[in-house]
This record gives C-alpha cells, structure tokens and sequence, in this order.
C-alpha cells in the first residue's frame, strides 16, 4: 500500500524532507506505469519541481466513486497478498470523503497510480498534523479502499499547486 508508505514518509520526515522527493510504487515499472515513471522522473530533472500527471474530471463525476474489491495485477505483489476483498473506508463514497478532507477545494483533476514528485514547499502546504490525520485512513488494514481515495487525490494533498506543475 505505497499511499500509506508516502504519507509515513511525510510525517517521520516533516522537518528534514529533501528539497524534492519522488514517490514510486514498486511496481511502478509495469508495462502500464513505465511511461509514467520514466516522464515523472525526467520531468523531475528537467525542472527540479513537482511533477503531478492528472486527468481533468467533470464535476461531481468522481462522487459515488466506491470499491469493495481490488486485485493487484503485478505478480511479485499478488504473491505477497492475493486478497482482493478491501476493507471499507469509514467514509464513502469518494465524494462524501473527499469533502470531509478537502473541504472547501473544488475537485477538478483526479491522480492515479501513486507516481509523481513533489518539493518539500509543496509538501509544506499542509501541516505535519493534517498528514497524521490523513494517514489514519489507510493504517487499519492491508486492502484499504481509502487507499484508492489516496491516491486518487494526491493533487490536493498537497495543495494549492501552481498549473504549471500539474500535467
């Protein structure tokens, strides 16, 4: 569950964060994630910023977004966890979560995959005690669906990001 693994990241290392991190899922070489992880990576390099891919969304299209079942696709993963039943997050759908945490910010894009960079000063849009709160979504069980909430809104954790980093 590499959502909850950033934001642990986050909070152990709030103070002393390095000026821009990368956040990969070990399976973020896979046939569907490889482009995505080589254009996050150079794009990185090439700005020394944050690098967040999104997919613009009508409104309110993302908002009975639920899963009860997931099942990994990378097979080194499947052999460390073959479940797929996900334990529900204690606020659904994604919309009704989505407003519970981002109060106040209109949802326009949604991230997928859990592939990106961020600096430290985006990082720093939020308090080291709103990413202790966010974290208590997805530290209860393996096979989160909060998980997938995450990920889909990575954009607005660290919100506000300037367009030019989101692609």
């Amino acid at each position: 569950m590499c959502d909850q693994t950033y934001l642990y990241h986050i909070i152990k290392n709030y103070d002393n964060l390095a000026d821009i991190t990368i956040f990969l899922p070990g399976s973020c070489m896979d046939n569907h994630k490889k482009e995505k992880t080589n254009n996050v990576i150079n794009n990185t390099i090439k700005t020394n910023n944050t690098v967040i891919y999104a997919s613009e969304i009508k409104k309110n299209s993302m908002y009975n977004f639920e899963l009860n079942n997931w099942g990994t696709t990378n097979l080194k993963n499947k052999e460390l966890n073959n479940e797929t039943k996900l334990r529900r997050c204690d606020i659904y759908p994604f919309g009704k979560w989505y407003d519970e945490v981002f109060p106040n910010i209109t949802l326009k894009y949604i991230t997928y995959v859990g592939i990106f960079s961020v600096s430290k000063k985006h990082i720093h849009n939020r308090s080291k005690k709103s990413y202790e709160e966010i974290i208590k979504y997805v530290n209860k069980d393996k096979n989160e669906e909060c998980a997938h909430y995450i990920e889909r809104s990575w954009i607005y954790i660290f919100d506000p990001l300037p367009k030019e980093y989101i692609y």
